[in-house]
């Protein structure tokens, strides 16, 4: 089993880097899950909103405020509900690393043979995988790009890696006009090099 996690700034191309990749690797026969960092918080606030995922997730990158399908008032926006929901958990659990232990214990349950995470944010996301996975079989990639929003640092999510001197096994450059054929073959150079 392999786990690629996947770092960059919003709107960088995670999530089509992602898709590709896993395309890519099915093609050469293994099989592939794409999980999340934040599908149990994000579960745990579509079920207090009462939202679906759907509707979560189509306000993700929207500058607009959410509203529970039972009131008019608008609660606040999408990225700031995740952060205090997820800060909320983790004093819960009396570890910042819950996140990463749940997906770790997800991935140890599983058949696949490669797992793709499209949200990679924090060190203790990586510590926190470590209690179920040897950080021999985890791969870090960032993606980077012209067409990416970098936040303003009031989003630590977005920071925590950089800030931290964190140091990716391998980069995308998603800057260029052609970005379906460029991201491919650099994608095929990546397997090649770590799969």
């Amino acid at each position: 089993m392999r786990i690629i996690l996947i770092n960059g700034f919003r709107r960088s191309g995670k999530d089509f880097t992602a898709k590709l990749l896993k395309k890519k690797l099915q093609e050469d026969g293994y099989k592939v899950e794409i999980g999340s960092m934040a599908d149990p918080l994000k579960d745990f606030v579509c079920r207090q909103l009462e939202l679906s995922r759907e509707q979560l997730d189509y306000l993700k990158n929207e500058e607009t405020q959410l509203i529970s399908a039972n009131s008019e008032i608008p609660v606040t926006n999408y990225r700031r509900i995740l952060q205090f929901t997820g800060d909320a958990i983790k004093e819960l659990y009396g570890t910042p690393e819950v996140f990463g232990r749940i997906l770790g214990d997800k991935i140890s349950k599983s058949k696949a043979d490669i797992w793709i995470i499209p949200d990679f944010r924090y060190q203790v996301e990586l510590a926190g995988l470590g209690f179920t996975v040897a950080r021999e079989l985890i791969t870090t990639m960032c993606v980077e790009g012209n067409r990416a929003q970098v936040p303003d640092r009031s989003h630590a999510s977005e920071w925590d890696l950089i800030d931290n001197g964190f140091e990716f096994d391998w980069i995308i450059r998603n800057n260029t006009a052609d970005t379906y054929e460029d991201i491919s073959q650099q994608l095929d150079q990546f397997i090649i090099a770590k799969i």
